[in-house]
């Protein structure tokens, strides 16, 4: 295969102009009206791309890509991406540990019944002179819309046919998956994590949890771009899923930008009031925007919380032992500051200044 489709280079090795010749480079927006030769491709891989979409533009442009397969027509979307909750038309299927979305023909599911054509009543003359073709018996695919792309569809058709197996939806993710894949977060296996979830069945309750852990996964690798993205994009699929506020929140309070990072940590202790690295997070981005007495309520609300976990413990990621370190210390810090500023008049008459 490499010595007939590619070509020895010092360097390495080139593909060959033949197979140069009949690739197409072009750039298109996704937004606008497909091109004209976009209509009937047979696969379409979009990947990594509709993470960085609001979910009503995703459902938009699967509707279009569905318009645009023929019968057969295949979809293969990152592993991070899922048509669960955003459209229903495609049929998820497994190939070799990898998922696709089929836009389905009548060949795929049930065989459409033939039935042998009635006899005369009369015997007909012989023939004396065969005829130049015998038409064949009706077939599902004589029901596809198109009679241009019936050839193309049925060779689609028959290549699935051989290789997807007659099995049932993949099982969803479980409660047990997200559970190893915390604890794999939590020992630093990022990669593993990313594998874990490489494989997961697209759709199901637990798809926005593993989003959510993905994102981590991805924020801890330096990928924070992609780690936003998949944190909306479990936000899209649920609301209330608290991983996805906490880790937008986090990142929000690294870059600087603190009143955003305070409303998603708002909104995740809604959710989650008894969390305790959500309490600590909201204190650190309370100190940066200078509301001293809101900082020190929540380094206080993370230390008694603290109490009840052993200091070599693990949660999400960061020690018990260096959180309650942090939030002695910035309690002493702040309740001293609190404390000059009561008593020291400059304090005060800066404070009555500023304000």
């Amino acid at each position: 295969m490499k010595a007939h489709y590619f070509e020895h280079r010092e360097a390495g090795w080139s593909i060959r102009p033949a197979v140069r010749k009949i690739v197409r480079f072009e750039q298109v927006n996704l937004l606008e009206p497909f091109p004209q030769w976009a209509q009937g491709v047979d696969i379409i891989f979009c990947q990594n791309v509709t993470i960085y979409f609001q979910i009503d533009t995703f459902r938009s442009l699967v509707e279009r890509f569905y318009t645009l397969l023929p019968e057969g027509g295949m979809l293969f979307l990152g592993f991070s991406e899922t048509l669960w909750n955003v459209f229903d038309r495609f049929r998820l299927r497994e190939i070799g540990g990898a998922f696709v979305y089929v836009k389905e023909t009548p060949l795929l599911t049930a065989p459409a019944t033939v039935r042998p054509p009635a006899l005369p009543a009369q015997p007909p003359a012989p023939i004396t002179q065969p005829p130049r073709s015998i038409p064949k018996p009706p077939t599902a695919a004589d029901n596809l819309a198109s009679p241009i792309d019936t050839g193309r569809a049925q060779r689609i058709t028959q290549r699935l046919n051989d290789m997807l197996p007659p099995v049932a939806q993949p099982a969803p993710i479980d409660p047990e998956m997200l559970a190893r894949g915390r604890a794999m977060l939590d020992a630093g296996q990022m990669d593993e994590v990313i594998a874990l979830f490489e494989q997961m069945p697209p759709g199901g309750a637990h798809t926005p949890q593993a989003l959510a852990l993905l994102a981590r996964a991805h924020a801890n690798r330096g990928d924070v771009e992609l780690a936003i993205a998949e944190a909306r994009r479990a936000l899209a699929l649920d609301t209330l899923t608290v991983d996805a506020y906490v880790l937008l929140g986090v990142i929000a309070l690294q870059q600087g930008r603190f009143a955003e990072a305070v409303q998603h940590l708002e909104r995740a202790r809604y959710l989650a009031p008894d969390a305790v690295l959500i309490a600590f997070y909201l204190a650190e981005v309370y100190r940066q925007l200078q509301r001293m007495e809101a900082a020190l309520r929540e380094y206080r609300n993370t230390e008694r919380s603290l109490a009840e976990h052993p200091p070599d413990q693990i949660i999400d990621g960061v020690a018990v032992a260096w959180l309650r370190e942090t939030c002695e210390r910035y309690i002493q810090q702040l309740a001293r500051t609190k404390h000059d500023e009561g008593t020291n008049p400059c304090f005060n008459y800066y404070k009555r200044s500023y304000r």
